[in-house]
C-alpha cells in the first residue's frame, strides 16, 4: 500500500483482499483439531424481533452504553 486514499468501493475491496492474502497462512490439515458438536440434534431457536420486544429490551440499556442520542 502506498498511503493514498480511495473512496472507490472496488478498489477498497481489492486493497483489503491484498492485505488479508498477504498475512494469511495455510494450515496443514493434520494440525487442525476436530471440533465435533456435542449436540446431535440442536433444538430450533425462535427469536422474536417484534417492535414491542425490541423496545422493551432497549429501554433497559444504559444511556452511556448506546450509540444513539
Amino acid at each position: 500500500m502506498d498511503g493514498r486514499l480511495t473512496s472507490d468501493d472496488k478498489e477498497k475491496a481489492e486493497l483489503l483482499n491484498d492485505y488479508f492474502t498477504s498475512v494469511f497462512t495455510h494450515e496443514k490439515l493434520e494440525n487442525i483439531p476436530n471440533l465435533e458438536s456435542k449436540i446431535e440434534n440442536p433444538p430450533p431457536v425462535e427469536v422474536d424481533f417484534s417492535p414491542e420486544v425490541v423496545e422493551k429490551k432497549t429501554e433497559k440499556v444504559e444511556d452511556d452504553k448506546t450509540c444513539w442520542p
